[in-house]
């Protein structure tokens, strides 16, 4: 099981985040050339996810709640994930993919590729 704040739990493969180097609490707080990077940057990890995963959708969103710098969620809606599991909670579905440390592992191997 991955250590989680909360206590050992599983994790939903591919919740990917995207973050500025230099910090900052908001997307408007980026520069121009640091807001170009992190297009790039989602949509690179949007092409890795659909790459090693059957995804319906990829989505990514910034939250900006209870955190104190920018973020960017990166994650896959997987297919089949059911019509009544909102945007939100495609990783609450019993049907999608969580794993331990070593299939986080093995995801990373899979996505490394994708981000050369």
């Amino acid at each position: 099981m991955v250590k989680h704040l909360l206590g050992p739990v599983p994790v939903f493969l591919g919740h990917l985040l995207v973050e500025t180097r230099r910090h900052t609490v908001r997307i408007e707080g980026t520069t121009e050339e640091e807001a170009a990077a992190i297009g790039r940057a989602v949509r690179r990890a949007a092409l890795a996810l659909a790459a090693v995963f059957d995804v319906e959708y990829v989505h990514a969103v910034i939250i900006n709640t209870g955190c104190d710098h920018f973020h960017q969620h990166v994650y896959p809606r997987h297919r089949g994930t059911p019509s009544d599991y909102q945007w939100f909670e495609a990783d609450s579905w019993p049907g999608a993919p969580h794993g331990d440390a070593d299939a986080v592992e093995q995801l990373c191997s899979r996505l490394r590729p994708h981000f050369l």
